[in-house]
């Protein structure tokens, strides 16, 4: 095919290309200017896990307390990380922020916009997306207090088994807020790059649309297409106009 005949194609073809250009831009400015409405401000802070070098009574043990309290404290972090994926956990904190702020939030929206990652050894990060800052430093602020609460003392008891134990003495998992909830505004030039990337996919998509649409039709247009379709040159066009009746 020469180039010529794409050109044709996109020219013969500009309604498709237009209308699906313009579905995708009005789709994607909607659903832009709901995500940055609902999730204008973005929440974060993050909590540290530590622990008090254990104590070893015997000089049979050859294991560095530094070492072995980093060790504890990364395991309560990873831990912590997987009750922060509980329902029980979203309940909670939906549970506090009706008690302590009077703000009633349903545990599914939480469930759904609050994300937990580990960061470093000892870290755990939390976001957590709103329209309005205060929301989501509350938000964060009950995600925090639910573990103290709920988490830690079950870990240091069931799982860490904190006490003397033989010839080890284990001392209590301690978490701290390393980061202070904050919640900047997410910059709008990030939602407008994010509309003109989908609004360029909808141009694609009509161009493809388009040559799908041609390699449909079998009319013939012109006598670019007898030539194309019948291989066979063309002897002369009769040129086409309305009937006029007097």
């Amino acid at each position: 095919m020469e180039l010529r005949w794409y050109w044709r194609v996109l020219r013969r073809q500009w309604r498709i290309i237009w209308l699906s250009l313009l579905v995708v831009a009005v789709l994607a400015a909607a659903y832009t200017a709901y995500t940055f409405a609902g999730g204008r401000y973005k929440g974060q802070t993050t909590v540290e896990f530590s622990q008090t070098p254990p104590t070893y009574r015997s000089t049979n043990v050859s294991i560095d307390p530094q070492a072995a309290a980093q060790g504890n404290a990364g395991a309560a972090r990873d831990s912590a990380k997987q009750f922060t994926q509980g329902i029980s956990f979203f309940q909670s904190i939906s549970a506090s922020l009706k008690n302590a702020y009077g703000i009633t939030i349903d545990w599914k929206v939480i469930r759904a916009g609050l994300g937990a990652n580990v960061s470093g050894q000892r870290y755990l990060e939390m976001e957590y997306s709103s329209s309005s800052d205060k929301t989501a430093n509350k938000v964060l602020l009950s995600a925090i207090s639910v573990l103290k609460r709920d988490y830690l003392p079950h870990y240091n008891a069931t799982v860490l088994n904190t006490g003397t134990q033989g010839n080890v003495f284990e001392p209590p998992i301690q978490m701290y807020v390393f980061d202070p909830p904050s919640a900047p505004a997410t910059s709008l030039s990030s939602t407008a790059i994010s509309w003109f990337v989908k609004a360029l996919l909808g141009l694609v998509l009509g161009v493809a649309l388009a040559f799908l649409w041609e390699y449909l039709d079998e009319s013939i247009h012109d006598e670019q297409d007898v030539r194309n379709w019948m291989n066979i040159p063309t002897l002369g066009v009769i040129p086409g106009g309305k009937v006029r009746t007097s």
